[in-house]
C-alpha cells in the first residue's frame, strides 16, 4: 500500500512539475504561502518518518521503546536532518538563481524533474508488484 501511495504521490508531483513548466515567464510566481502549503501537504502525506520511529527505532534500542528524553533527542536529530537537507537545496537554488531564471532552462529543469519523478513512480510500482 505504501509503495502504491508513494507512486501516486510521485505521479502527482511529476504532473505538477510538468504543468508548472508550461507556465509563462510573464505570469507571477507562486506565492511563498502556496509553496509552504504544498510542502506541508507532501510531508504530511509522507509516512516514512513515522514508520521509521515505529519500526526501526525499537530495533536499535534493544527491542524497547525509547524513553521520553531519548525520543525527544531522536526527534530533534531527525528534524535537524530534515531541515538541513532542504535548506542546502534552497541555498544551492539561490546560488543558481541567475542561471535558472532563463525561461528555456527553467522549462528544461522542470520537465527533467517531472520525468525523473515518473521514473521513481514506475520503480515503486515495479517494487510493489514483486513478490516478497
Amino acid at each position: 500500500v505504501l509503495r502504491w501511495a508513494g507512486a501516486a504521490l510521485m505521479l502527482w508531483l511529476a504532473w505538477d512539475s510538468w504543468h508548472d513548466a508550461d507556465r509563462k515567464a510573464s505570469q507571477p510566481p507562486r506565492s511563498a504561502r502556496r509553496h509552504f502549503g504544498s510542502g506541508l501537504v507532501i510531508n504530511l502525506l509522507n509516512p516514512k518518518a513515522l514508520l521509521f520511529f515505529l519500526l526501526v527505532v525499537p530495533q536499535l534500542s534493544g527491542g524497547r521503546l525509547p524513553g521520553f528524553a531519548e525520543a525527544l533527542m531522536l526527534a530533534g536529530i531527525s528534524i535537524a536532518i530534515a531541515t538541513a537537507v532542504p535548506l542546502a537545496l534552497v541555498l544551492a537554488g539561490g546560488a543558481l538563481h541567475d542561471w535558472l531564471v532563463d525561461p528555456r532552462r527553467t522549462r528544461l529543469v522542470r520537465r527533467a524533474r517531472a520525468l525523473m519523478l515518473v521514473g521513481v513512480a514506475l520503480w515503486f510500482v515495479v517494487a510493489a508488484r514483486m513478490p516478497g
